[in-house]
């Protein structure tokens, strides 16, 4: 052959034996990864170590997946290094013959691939699927969360590979376990913080679920296309930050701090809001609004807090230190909460709504579902809007709803024309 090397042919009355004089295994870790895989596949077709393996031809085509050509090919460099035996008991038929890896080599080849060990992360990732359970009783965040976890269960007992669910009508396989095994630990790691409603860094999140402050980062763009954005979910890659501008003077360490004096809004980190605490206030409602861009826009307009007006960014689905800053600088306030009109901001306006004795919806009447340019409900909205149709805090937004369903249609808070021109 090319390398140099001969093949010792052995033949006898039942057919042809072909192996190699030599042997050099070692070489499959540099065959295209698709070839790994199949020889992975084959070595996987017999249960047990340490036992001679074979296969005949045209099985092992229905096994790798490849076909006869390239199947040929592979066999061809696999006998040329010794990794594998052919024997053909018809030399003019090929295709009737048998692929055999002798029991040492079967052992050294399952070695050199990593098999050993990802048969062991395949088990524990079976194992943590087996120990996942979630209350069927859930909302908001922690559902989103639970509900991947449970697709990428589906997706596991289903064909065994590590695969996220379709986005696009693309299918993301990922080809490390171990990998796998920190998202699936992250995910329940955000689940279990949902549930608290508590709120840690990225880094934070990381060393509590791997020991390591620095291993979500590689896993990182998965964790957003299974999420979207993380901070929606308690976790930031930095110090989470409450935006505001409140009519709400006070002191933090002693020193004067008011929370009206900016053009626009402050922000405040998480442990400056805990350590705020309030001396005056003239607030009398305050303005609750989902998204960044709408809460900007509109903390931005001049005289917002004339006549005792705050405003406070939610961030999505409030996280936990939102819900705390807000509900002991705003209590006994009435509330104006704005949020996309689609079920899911629905959903968060009912959230932020238990904050408060007196609150009511704000820019989230149905005539801007019919006025604002509007986008399609989606299968997973009308699941959400058919659950809130039926819940009892709904009925505040039954008019809206109805038309939701009727329509067809969502209106995000971006396509909504606003000014607190328009405030009660």
């Amino acid at each position: 052959c090319e390398c140099g090397e001969t093949a010792k042919i052995k033949t006898s009355h039942t057919g042809v034996w072909k192996k190699s004089a030599s042997y050099n295994g070692e070489r499959v870790v540099t065959l295209p990864s698709g070839w790994q895989e199949a020889l992975r596949k084959l070595l996987k077709s017999r249960p047990g170590h340490g036992s001679e393996i074979s296969i005949p031809a045209e099985r092992a085509v229905g096994i790798t997946g490849l076909d006869w050509r390239e199947l040929d090919e592979m066999l061809a460099v696999l006998l040329r290094d010794g990794a594998v035996e052919l024997f053909e008991p018809y030399p003019r038929n090929p295709r009737k013959g048998k692929v055999v890896f002798r029991a040492g080599t079967v052992e050294k080849l399952r070695g050199i691939l990593g098999m050993d060990a990802r048969e062991k992360e395949a088990a524990a990732i079976t194992s943590f699927f087996d120990s996942w359970e979630h209350p069927r009783d859930m909302d908001g965040a922690p559902l989103r969360v639970a509900s991947v976890l449970d697709a990428l269960e589906a997706l596991w007992r289903s064909d065994g590979r590590a695969a996220l669910p379709p986005v696009g009508g693309r299918v993301t396989v990922l080809k490390s376990l171990s990998n796998y095994a920190v998202i699936l630990d992250a995910l329940r790691g955000i689940f279990n913080l949902t549930l608290l409603g508590d709120t840690v860094s990225l880094r934070e999140l990381s060393t509590d679920v791997a020991g390591d402050s620095k291993a979500l980062d590689r896993v990182k763009p998965y964790l957003r296309e299974l999420l979207g954005d993380l901070g929606g979910y308690g976790v930031d890659e930095h110090s989470s930050l409450i935006y505001c501008r409140l009519p709400v003077a006070g002191t933090v360490g002693g020193k004067a701090v008011d929370l009206s004096a900016c053009e626009d809004y402050i922000s405040l980190t998480v442990k400056t809001a805990r350590a705020f605490s309030p001396v005056s206030s003239s607030m009398k409602r305050i303005i609750l609004v989902e998204n960044l861009t709408p809460f900007e826009r509109l903390a931005g307009e001049p005289g917002l807090t004339e006549g005792g007006t705050g405003i406070a960014f939610l961030s999505g689905y409030p996280p936990g230190h939102v819900r705390e800053f807000i509900k002991r600088i705003a209590h006994g306030v009435e509330a104006l909460i704005w949020c996309d009109l689609d079920p899911d901001g629905v959903a968060i306006a009912l959230t932020a709504a238990k904050w408060f004795k007196q609150w009511r919806p704000f820019f989230m009447d149905k005539d801007y579902l019919l006025t604002s340019r509007a986008k399609p409900l989606e299968d997973h909205d009308s699941l959400k809007l058919s659950s809130l149709k039926n819940s009892a805090g709904g009925s505040a937004f039954g008019p809206l709803l109805g038309d939701m369903e009727r329509l067809g249609v969502k209106v995000e808070q971006e396509a909504q024309r606003v000014s607190i021109s328009n405030l009660p």
